[in-house]
C-alpha cells in the first residue's frame, strides 16, 4: 500500500515538473505546447506498474492546469483528457498482441507509434480543447490551431520520451569493452558537437546553407542504432531532441523562421521523422541477429536431437544382427525400441515441417464439427503407457458431448504437444487435464507440478525454438508451444500460461464455439 502511493505521489511530482517545462515553450491559448514531455512518463508508467498508477497522471495534470490559470471543472477535464490518453494507450499496446517493452522488434515500434503516438493523444487533445471550450477559457475560433498544438506536443512528447524510459528501464544489457565504451563517447561527442554546429548558431560562422543542416544528424542516428541497438538509439535521439529544443526555443537553427509555437511544429516534424527512422532501423538490426542467434542454437539443438534417436537406432540394428533368433523375446524388446526411436525421429521432423508451412502460410485447416469432449478422452487413454514410463499419474476433468467447428487433426497435435510437455517436465508428478465450456468458449487446461516456469522467460515461451531448460535429459526443439499457440490462433483463440517457480504450469487454450 505504501509502495503504490508513493509510486502515485512521485508520478504525479514528475508529472507536474515535465508539465511545467513543457509550458514554457510559448503554449497556444496558454495550455497547449508542441513541449509536453508528461505524456511519455504518464505512457511509460502505466506500462511498467499497470494501471493503478493512473491517480498520478490525474493529480499531476489537475496541479499544473491550475496553476496555469484554469477553472478547477476545466482543470478536472483536461486532466481526465490526459489520464485516458494514457490508459488508453497502454490498453491498445497491451491488446495488440505479445507487445515487449525493449521495442526490439519491428510490430512493437509500428504498434508503439501507431497506437501510443497518433491514436490516443488525440483522445487528450479532443477532451483537453474540449474542456477549455466547455469552460469559457477559448472560444471556437482559432480552435484547430490548438488542437493540432496540443496533439503534437503530446505525441513528440511520447515518441522520444516513452521509449527513453521503457528501454532503460527493462535493464538492457550493456558491454563495457574498452574499444565499445571509446565507440560510445566518440558517438556522444559526434552527437553534441553537430547539436551546437546545427542549433548552437555555430553553422552561421561555417558558411553552411541552413536547409541542409538536420541531415547531417541522420548519420549519428544511424550509427546509435547499428552499433548500440534500440538503448544506443533513444538515447541518442533523446540527446538531440534536447539541444533541439533548446537551440529552437532561443532562435538558432535551421527552424527559426516565426513565432517559437510554428517554429516548434517545424522541428516536430523532423524530429518525428530522426526517431521513426532510428526505431525501425534498430528494431530490424536487433530481430536480424536474434534471427541469427536463434538459427545458431537450433542448429545446435537440432544436431543434438536427431544424433540420440539416431545413435540408439543405429545401437538396436546392430544388436539386432547379433541377437539370435531363437530369442524371440529379445528381438521383440530391440524393435520395440527401435519403433519408438523412429517415433522420435518421425516426431521431430514432423514438427520442423509443421514450422516451415506455418512461416510460409501453408498450413491447412479442414473445421468440421467435431466432439472435442471425445477427442481428449481418447488423447488421454492414447497417453496412458507414457504416463505410466514417466510415473505420472493422471486426473481428468472432461465435460461430454462439447461439439464445435475444429480441425480434429490439428487438435489432436495441441493435446499432443500439452500433455507430452507436462510428462517431459514433470516425471513422476500429477498431470491435471481439464475440458469445459461456457456460452462463448471451450477452454482446454494441461496442468503439472513440475518446476514452473520463472517470470523473465513465460514472455518467450510461446516462441520458436524456446525451450525452458537447457538440460541434457529433457528433449525437444522448442516448437512445441509456437504450434500450440499457432492452431489455436487459426481457430480465433488464444493460449496462455499460469505458472510460478516450484509451483508447477497451467497451460489453457481458449477455443471460440
Amino acid at each position: 500500500m505504501i509502495a503504490s502511493v508513493f509510486k502515485i505521489a512521485l508520478l504525479a511530482a514528475l508529472y507536474f515538473a515535465a508539465a511545467k517545462l513543457g509550458l514554457m515553450m510559448d503554449a497556444v491559448s496558454g495550455f497547449a505546447t508542441l513541449v509536453w514531455p508528461p505524456t511519455g512518463i504518464a505512457l511509460a508508467a502505466l506500462l511498467i506498474f499497470g494501471y493503478s498508477v493512473w491517480p498520478g497522471v490525474f493529480i499531476g495534470a489537475i496541479l499544473v492546469n491550475i496553476a496555469t490559470g484554469a477553472p478547477l471543472p476545466v482543470a478536472c477535464g483536461i486532466a481526465t483528457g490526459n489520464t485516458l490518453e494514457a490508459v488508453l494507450g497502454t490498453y491498445l499496446l497491451c491488446r495488440s498482441g505479445d507487445f515487449h517493452r525493449s521495442l526490439n522488434r519491428i510490430k512493437d515500434v509500428v504498434s508503439f507509434i501507431i497506437f501510443a503516438v497518433i491514436l490516443s493523444p488525440m483522445i487528450s487533445a479532443t477532451i483537453g480543447v474540449g474542456s477549455l471550450w466547455a469552460g469559457g477559457v477559448k472560444s471556437l475560433e482559432g480552435i484547430g490551431i490548438t488542437w493540432r498544438a496540443w496533439w503534437a506536443g503530446d505525441a513528440l512528447g511520447c515518441l522520444i520520451v516513452a521509449p527513453l524510459i521503457l528501454i532503460w528501464a527493462v535493464k538492457p544489457k550493456i558491454k563495457f569493452e574498452f574499444w565499445r565504451t571509446m565507440e560510445g563517447v566518440l558517438l556522444a561527442f559526434s552527437i553534441n558537437l553537430l547539436g551546437l554546429v546545427i542549433f548552437g548558431g555555430l553553422s552561421k560562422n561555417m558558411g553552411i546553407p541552413d536547409a541542409t543542416l538536420p541531415y547531417l544528424l541522420f548519420p549519428s542516428v544511424v550509427w546509435a542504432a547499428l552499433r548500440f541497438s534500440q538503448p544506443g538509439n533513444v538515447t541518442a535521439v533523446s540527446a538531440i531532441s534536447v539541444i533541439a529544443v533548446f537551440g529552437t526555443s532561443i532562435g538558432y537553427g535551421p527552424f527559426t523562421h516565426g513565432l517559437l509555437r510554428d517554429n516548434l511544429f517545424l522541428l516536430h516534424g523532423f524530429m518525428s521523422i530522426i526517431a521513426t527512422t532510428g526505431m525501425i532501423l534498430a528494431a530490424s538490426i536487433t530481430e536480424r541477429l536474434q534471427a541469427v542467434k536463434a538459427r545458431d542454437e537450433f542448429i545446435s539443438i537440432a544436431s543434438h536431437e536427431l544424433r540420440t534417436p539416431l545413435t540408439s537406432l543405429s545401437l538396436q540394428i546392430q544388436m539386432a544382427k547379433r541377437n539370435n533368433p531363437k530369442d524371440p523375446e529379445k528381438t521383440a524388446a530391440i524393435f520395440d525400441l527401435t519403433d519408438r526411436q523412429v517415433k522420435r525421429l518421425t516426431h521431430l521432423v514432423d514438427d520442423l515441417l509443421e514450422v516451415s508451412r506455418i512461416q510460409s502460410g501453408k498450413l491447412h485447416f479442414n473445421f468440421e464439427r467435431t466432439n472435442i469432449s471425445d477427442l481428449a478422452k481418447e488423447m488421454a487413454h492414447r497417453f496412458s503407457s507414457e504416463l505410466v514410463k514417466a510415473g505420472c499419474s493422471l486426473e481428468s476433468d472432461i465435460q461430454d458431448n462439447i461439439i464445435g467447428q475444429f480441425d480434429h487433426s490439428r487438435m489432436e497435435q495441441v493435446f499432443d504437444n500439452l500433455v507430452s510437455n507436462a510428462i517431459k517436465y514433470a516425471p513422476g508428478k500429477t498431470i491435471k487435464i481439464s475440458l469445459s465450456q461456457n456460452a462463448k468458449k471451450v477452454c482446454l487446461a494441461v496442468e503439472d507440478e513440475g518446476p514452473g516456469i520463472p517470470l523473465d522467460k513465460q514472455s518467450k515461451i510461446f516462441e520458436r525454438y524456446e525451450r525452458v531448460s537447457s538440460s541434457s535429459h529433457v528433449t525437444g526443439l522448442g516448437l512445441g508451444l509456437f504450434i500450440v499457440k499457432e492452431i489455436a490462433k487459426a481457430h480465433g483463440g488464444t493460449v496462455y500460461l499460469d505458472s510460478q517457480v516450484n509451483k508447477g504450469a497451467k497451460f489453457t487454450v481458449e477455443l471460440p464455439i
